[in-house]
């Protein structure tokens, strides 16, 4: 009698979840941002982009279990987008699996980064 095979293990999922801040909307995600699932984010983080002019926007990533090379392009495009459109997007938390892809655009928590969009931006003075 042979023993039983391994259930296959499942597929990696994504789960977004969208709300506003006052000015600021929030891309709430928990799952895996991988290869597989990159494109369920895709449409969210569009809509996001646009609906502000500039766009202000957070990606909570504090409940990702893992961020692979095609999800963290997905979120370094997203952030020089919003940039080149005279906005901002930060990544609320996400530890060590998004440090590598927006090291520079990384708030350490939601809070932090709300508070740091909240604030009016400073533009140089050209005198």
């Amino acid at each position: 009698m042979s023993p039983n095979p391994l259930p296959a293990p499942e597929p990696p999922s994504l789960r977004v979840a969208e709300w506003e801040a006052g000015r600021v909307i929030v891309l709430a995600l928990s799952g895996a941002l991988v290869q597989a699932t990159a494109h369920v984010l895709e449409q969210p983080l569009v809509r996001a982009l646009a609906r502000r002019v500039p766009p202000l926007v957070v990606v909570d990533a504090d409940r990702l279990s893992a961020v692979d090379a095609a999800g963290g392009d997905l979120l370094s495009h997203a952030v020089r987008y919003a940039a080149q459109a005279g906005g901002r997007l930060l990544v609320a938390g996400g530890g060590e699996h998004v440090v590598a892809h927006v090291a520079d655009a990384l708030a350490p928590t939601l809070d932090a980064a709300l508070s740091e969009l909240a604030r009016p931006t400073r533009h140089s003075d050209p005198s």
